[in-house]
């Protein structure tokens, strides 16, 4: 009679699936606070530097054109006279 076997009903506080926890609504929150701060921060930071990039490429093309045409003044007049 020993060998009887029962089938027992999972007990619900016990047994039950744990689920992931995803922390306080406090918590939650912050990171995606942080995630817009941090998002909006990398946005403006890629416009500012191709705003630099920009000035100074068009600082450089234009002191390098400002050269050449002094250059080509020089020896457009060498040829010449």
């Amino acid at each position: 009679m020993g060998d009887l076997t029962r089938e027992e009903k999972p007990r619900k506080g016990r047994e039950r699936v744990k689920q992931k926890k995803r922390g306080t609504m406090r918590n939650r929150w912050m990171r995606r606070t942080v995630a817009a701060v941090s998002a909006v921060l990398i946005v403006v930071l890629v416009l500012f530097v191709v705003f630099v990039t920009n000035y100074y490429y068009s600082a450089i093309r234009t002191g390098l054109a400002a050269k050449a045409k002094t250059a080509t003044g020089f020896f457009a007049n060498y040829v010449s006279g």
